[in-house]
């Protein structure tokens, strides 16, 4: 048995290890995208939110 690999081992093994990294980050991609909807909204709410108070805060206009 060799002890020394062979370059197409490497490229294998290199290949194999690139195939993990992508399916790692595929997995990662499509937890970011379930959670968006959800981010959104909050995001949504936060902006929303500050606009709302003042118009609460400022007196009522009764010139149109």
């Amino acid at each position: 048995m060799k002890t020394m690999k062979t370059n197409f081992e490497i490229a294998k093994s290199r290949r194999k290890e690139l195939f993990e990294l992508i399916a790692a980050a595929a997995d990662e991609i499509a937890s970011i995208d379930r959670s968006l909807p959800i981010l959104y909204s909050q995001a949504l709410e936060e902006d929303l939110l500050p606009g709302e108070e003042n118009m609460l805060a400022q007196p009522a206009s009764t010139t149109f």
